[in-house]
């Protein structure tokens, strides 16, 4: 580990933190509509929950690589000096500012085979995916009527006789990706602890500290992420 480099300043605006919270309230509601999921094993009645849990998702994912970002840029600024880095390196790309910080602020290479890299680059997908959101022509575009409302008929008649069961492959893989994720940002946030001991980067962005001062019932989707992330919660509240 590297002698301390962050500087123990004061940061305004710095909402990593606030980022990875609502990420990790998201993997919370993915993993309820999960198990709501599973009890009904029904894809009819369990419809709206599959909505919340792909909205979750989103929530999670994105949420996840702002944090990721919002973390970067926060070091980077700090150690660098607010001007030189937002005039010259703002609009470097998340694994590019992650590569500037790693070899010429933390002095640490940076290993592109690792989990923590493999996570981060399938989040980065994920959350492109979804901010410049593209469509794509239908299967119905082109078709007669004829051709559509023989389709139709062929739904509704399977429909009478079987009731279609869940999409489990689908299902299963939002919640991969998910674990993903926030596995990424722990990943990170383990990179910079590792090299920088005034990092403090796991309690920046996790707060994993001031988990009790919250009040009762507030805990759950902290403790979730904790358990998927294996990071130690205390057992008494910090006086």
């Amino acid at each position: 580990m590297c002698n301390g480099i962050y500087p123990m300043e004061g940061r305004f605006n710095f909402l990593a933190g606030m980022y990875c919270e609502m990420a990790m309230e998201a993997y919370h509601t993915i993993i309820e509509q999960y198990d709501i999921i599973l009890r009904k094993n029904s894809w009819v009645d369990s419809q709206d929950d599959q909505d919340k849990l792909e909205k979750a998702l989103v929530s999670c994912v994105v949420f996840s690589a702002m944090s990721i970002e919002s973390y970067l840029n926060n070091y980077a600024a700090a150690c660098l000096g607010d001007s030189e880095f937002y005039d010259n390196f703002d609009k470097l790309s998340v694994i590019g500012k992650l590569e500037l910080i790693s070899k010429f602020i933390l002095h640490a290479p940076l290993d592109k085979s690792c989990e923590t890299y493999r996570c981060l680059k399938a989040l980065l997908k994920e959350r492109n995916f979804f901010i410049h959101n593209k469509s794509s022509r239908s299967e119905y575009q082109g078709s007669t009527k004829e051709e559509i409302e023989e389709k139709n008929k062929h739904i509704e008649e399977c429909a009478l006789y079987e009731e279609p069961e869940v999409d489990w492959i689908a299902i299963k893989e939002y919640l991969k990706e998910a674990e993903n994720a926030l596995k990424a940002v722990h990943g990170i946030a383990t990179h910079f602890d590792k090299y920088d001991k005034s990092a403090y980067a796991e309690v920046h962005l996790f707060s994993p500290d001031h988990v009790y001062f919250l009040a009762p019932g507030q805990t759950n989707y902290r403790e979730r992420a904790f358990k998927l992330l294996k990071i130690e919660v205390p057992q008494t509240p910090f006086i």
